[in-house]
């Protein structure tokens, strides 16, 4: 009798255990969560100065196509961009968002930011995709199919990257892009929640 009680002091109440588990996921949830969030407000503040570099490079570009003259750039209107209030001060870097070149059809260099930002997306989920063996890894494919719409409307609709070099006449209100400066780095997160929630769970052996 008292061997069997000891033994039933030794043993884990299954119920307890479950509390914990689930007490742990969902510190998981909870964590992964916000984590997600933030790089999708990092990665939109990153997109920024892809944009406005994209149509740097397609300047440079075709600037050594045309063999003309570095001397006929002029990069204006410098900008932080939509700074996330967690970034320092110190990483806050600006960079022209508007550049003129002489000689040089600007209707090219527009499309730039939107083009460099699509590719740029695209290689990063591609690389999510192919590291990660997750289950429903196509999920990351949401990513650049945000930036997509984001930068169309955003730029090419109600922005001036685009033929007219001015808003389209399907930007039915400026407030559209407005709302889409907000709810984009949202949805990025949101993209990148699944991977991040495993990655807690394997960093925490909650893997079943």
């Amino acid at each position: 009798m008292e061997t069997h009680d000891k033994y039933k002091i030794g043993v884990k109440n299954p119920t307890n255990m479950n509390k914990n588990k689930n007490l742990t996921q969902g510190i998981v949830v909870i964590l992964s969560f916000v984590t997600s969030i933030v790089l999708g407000h990092l990665f939109f503040y990153l997109l920024y100065y892809v944009h406005e570099g994209g149509h740097v490079v397609f300047a440079l570009f075709l600037n050594y196509k045309n063999n003309q003259s570095i001397i006929n750039y002029n990069f204006s209107q410098w900008s932080e961009g939509v700074i996330p209030t967690i970034i320092p001060t110190i990483f806050k870097i600006p960079i022209p968002t508007q550049t003129h070149t002489g000689g040089i059809q600007y209707n090219i260099i527009a499309f730039g930011g939107i083009f460099l930002s699509i590719v740029f997306t695209l290689l990063i989920s591609l690389v999510i995709w192919y590291k990660s063996n997750q289950k429903g890894r196509s999920w990351i494919f949401l990513l650049p199919i945000l930036v997509i719409i984001q930068q169309i409307i955003m730029n090419a609709i109600c922005g001036t990257d685009n033929l007219t070099r001015s808003y389209s006449s399907l930007c039915l209100t400026p407030e559209i892009s407005d709302s889409l400066q907000i709810v984009t780095p949202w949805l990025i997160g949101v993209a990148f929640w699944p991977f991040i929630f495993i990655l807690f769970k394997r960093h925490l052996s909650l893997t079943q």
